[in-house]
């Protein structure tokens, strides 16, 4: 932790906790802000305090984190993503599906197209860069747009 770091106390109910790349996150509340993301590698010191409040009936975490792919939630409204995988990459993301929504809809020698539904949060975009030269963004033309942007910054910056 850095020496100018200013601690910030929270009195927060709890509504979930999610893993997400192996790190631990608490969904809660804060008085009357909406619910938040708080890292729990991040804080230093917790105080369980006894206290009791009523989770919302209609509360669902899973439904919640449904259509992000991480932890970043927007007020974007998710969207069906369609990415085409060359087949070396294809198998390992049918072992091991980027989200729960994701379906293969064309399987080939050469690729197979998978689709998403889910908002193209920045935590989604870093994923699909890490896929590189083996995967193209085919739908919505904004992500694919935003996948090209990036891709020029870094050849710019690089190159």
């Amino acid at each position: 932790m850095e020496e100018d770091y200013v601690s910030n106390l929270y009195h927060v109910e709890p509504y979930a906790l999610k893993v997400f790349k192996r790190r631990w996150y608490l969904l809660g509340k804060y008085g009357d802000s909406p619910l938040k993301v708080y890292a729990l590698d991040r804080m230093q010191d917790i105080d369980i305090e006894f206290e009791s409040f009523t989770l919302p009936a209609n509360f669902n975490a899973e439904e919640f984190f449904g259509t992000c792919f991480g932890v970043i939630m927007t007020e974007e409204e998710p969207q069906l993503i369609r990415l085409k995988v060359d087949a070396f990459q294809s198998k390992y993301l049918r072992t091991l599906p980027l989200h729960p929504s994701q379906e293969e809809v064309e399987r080939t020698e050469d690729y197979s197209i998978f689709t998403y539904f889910l908002r193209p949060t920045f935590d989604f975009i870093q994923e699909l860069l890490s896929l590189c030269i083996t995967a193209e963004v085919l739908s919505p033309k904004t992500l694919r747009k935003e996948i090209s942007r990036i891709g020029k910054t870094v050849w710019r910056l690089n190159g």
